[in-house]
């Protein structure tokens, strides 16, 4: 029987289990330092040792990853690291370095060296100089057909390793700069923020206009599956197939593995591909980005992308036919079977849950941890007021269209984020505390951009329904400025921002609401600062006229405003000239915010601008709406 490797990956103990209980071969796990998975949970050096223990006493090998890039504040700390692994009886060591390679080489001559995808080998000249260097298995690019792997095999020496399921990284084998250049977070480092799951905009270089795109996600890859051509890979010469997942849960593990364990034994006892539609309905339920069978057995382009979701699709269970809007009852027409504990999922929304006699529980839970109690509780909370926001904001009619369609996606986002984030500190990084307080800093920033989208979505309701009442006070308007542009100074210091204040005295008192002036000056200034040109530079005047009015301009140096555009510029959500906008902050509303307070306040407001040369936001405060200077 020909000698092929199920390789399982590993990301706790209890998926360690999994993986060993399930029929894996081999499984690869990382430690605490040195690997591409520094939000896995991993495996400190005891933890290490009674995994070698478990696996080997099973007869399952276990190959450790270190394939991140060393510094060279590092290489003392590694190569010991290296020496352990190597006293505990680790099988073998996976290698992005090449340099470490060569160290542990000349130390550990017969530990064994795994060539890491991330080293793109794509060609047998690449797999022999890995030979020559002391590499004993080289783990192909994901970019390599099986034709070509097949080349490979039947003219080189090493062990070759491919992976035949799981998440594929859109740049060429993982070798992705994007999550540093945006996120501060390398990839190369065991840090990726995973960028390509995110939300983009395709634009017109040449226009400048958006792109309609057949959904959001335009670098998401689906997830890679093989199993239904594993024949192919297997005949090639492939030695260890390979699953991706460090990340999974030990359920992804044990439902993967058991279904290529019972595929594989079956083909090599046989030399017939049978895949049963129950490994296949696991194989979709279990978690996919719909499946591709990627650039190993052929597909390309649009095979390879699912620009519509970034998590798990789950497995079509059917269509539906009829909604009884009275009874609240859906009609569904099943394609597949239902069972009990079933998730059921519409439209990328969960709905219910199966829980007795094919009925379904109308109702959608948060569960609770100890450790996130007041998380979640924020989180409800804030589900509340998104609720109390709607109420406001469907009092006027005008906006409801814009509600649905704009601020939905606004909601949906944040949530998300809090929700994975909240997950990845409960089930990964609970015990690493510098992890666990970066993911909650993320969690934090998400629960304050909703708290601002609320506000806004609040305040505006209120205003157009005409239900908010002025709070008017006396005050100087330099002296509040000068305060909020204070807040910018972090602009200043990380992003190179100028901002130029300017004033013809140095007081000047009106009568206003204090709190929503507060908040013009901080949505004009924020606009200008989102719009600005190469230069950052974003100026702020106030002068008070001979005629004993008072006009202040907000002016930013960017790409300008069509004339077609300047009257539309103060609407909801509306975007000029999205291609140079920053995307740093507001809401989309902060302009229809400002608009509705001039006019509670009966101030003159407008909005000046040249091509190429920027634009400046205005109002003018008239001499009966001031007070005498004290």
């Amino acid at each position: 029987m020909r000698d092929v490797e199920l390789l399982a990956p590993v990301g706790s103990f209890e998926a360690l289990k999994a993986a060993v209980q399930n029929g894996a071969n081999a499984v690869y796990l990382g430690g605490k330092d040195f690997g591409a998975r520094a939000s896995a949970n991993n495996f400190d050096r005891d933890e290490l040792k009674e995994a070698v223990k478990y696996a080997h006493i099973r007869g399952v090998q276990v190959f450790v990853t270190t394939n991140t890039l060393r510094k060279e504040n590092e290489i003392e700390d590694f190569l010991e690291y290296a020496k352990f692994l190597y006293d505990i009886d680790v099988d073998a060591i996976i290698l992005q370095d090449i340099g470490m390679a060569r160290l542990i080489k000349r130390e550990l001559p017969d530990f064994e060296l795994h060539a890491s995808t991330q080293m793109v080998a794509h060609s047998l000249e690449d797999v022999k100089y890995l030979e020559s260097v002391g590499f004993d298995r080289v783990v192909l690019a994901r970019e390599v057909t099986v034709e070509e792997i097949k080349y490979i095999c039947d003219n080189c020496k090493a062990d070759i390793e491919v992976f035949v399921h799981g998440a594929l990284c859109v740049c060429y084998s993982g070798q992705c700069l994007m999550s540093s250049m945006i996120g501060n977070r390398s990839g190369n480092r065991g840090r990726c923020a995973q960028p390509c799951r995110q939300r983009y905009e395709l634009i017109d270089v040449y226009t400048g206009e958006v792109v309609n795109s057949n959904g959001d996600y335009l670098l998401s890859p689906r997830d890679l599956n093989a199993i239904e051509e594993i024949d192919k890979v297997i005949d090639a010469g492939v030695h260890s197939l390979k699953i991706e997942g460090r990340m999974k849960r030990p359920e992804y593990v044990a439902t993967v593995i058991d279904g290529y364990r019972k595929t594989i034994d079956e083909y090599l006892a046989t030399n017939k591909l049978n895949v049963s539609d129950e490994t296949i309905n696991d194989l979709y339920t279990i978690f996919n980005r719909k499946f591709t069978k990627g650039l190993l057995l052929g597909d390309v382009g649009k095979d390879m992308m699912n620009s519509q979701l970034p998590n798990n699709q789950g497995l079509y269970v059917g269509t539906v036919v009829d909604y009884n809007k009275k009874a609240k009852r859906l009609k569904i027409k099943l394609a597949n079977t239902l069972k009990k504990g079933d998730g059921i999922n519409l439209g990328g929304g969960t709905i219910g849950r199966i829980i007795k006699n094919g009925n379904i529980e109308h109702k959608i839970e948060i569960k609770k941890d100890l450790l996130f109690d007041d998380i979640v509780k924020d989180i409800n909370e804030i589900g509340k007021t998104i609720n109390i926001a709607v109420e406001e904001r469907l009092k006027s009619e005008r906006m409801k269209n814009e509600l649905i369609t704009n601020v939905s996606h606004d909601l949906k986002t944040p949530l998300t984020m809090i929700k994975a984030y909240a997950e990845m500190v409960r089930d990964i990084t609970y015990k690493d505390d510098e992890k666990r307080e970066e993911n909650l800093n993320v969690i934090t920033s998400e629960v304050d951009r909703l708290n601002l989208l609320v506000s806004d979505i609040l305040d505006l309701s209120k205003m157009q329904a005409n239900i908010y009442e002025l709070n008017k006070e006396d005050f100087d308007l330099v002296k509040l400025t000068q305060i909020i542009i204070d807040r910018y100074e972090i602009f200043s210091l990380t992003e190179k921002y100028k901002f130029v204040f300017e004033c013809n005295k140095e007081k000047i008192m009106i009568h206003a609401d204090k709190q929503k002036m507060e908040q013009v000056l901080y949505n004009l200034i924020s606009n200008a600062v989102n719009y600005t040109g190469d230069d950052k530079v974003v100026k702020i005047k106030i002068n008070d006229n001979k005629d004993g009015s008072c006009r202040v301009e907000v002016i930013d140096t960017g790409k300008g405003i069509k004339k077609e555009e300047i009257d539309l510029i103060w609407d909801k959500y509306y975007k000029s000239n999205k291609k140079h906008k920053r995307n740093m902050l507001g809401t989309g509303l902060g302009l229809s915010i400002v608009k509705n307070i001039f006019e509670l306040h009966n101030y003159k407001y407008g909005v000046t601008s040249k091509k190429d040369k920027g634009s400046t936001f205005y109002f003018e405060i008239p001499k009966e709406k001031k007070c005498k200077d004290v």
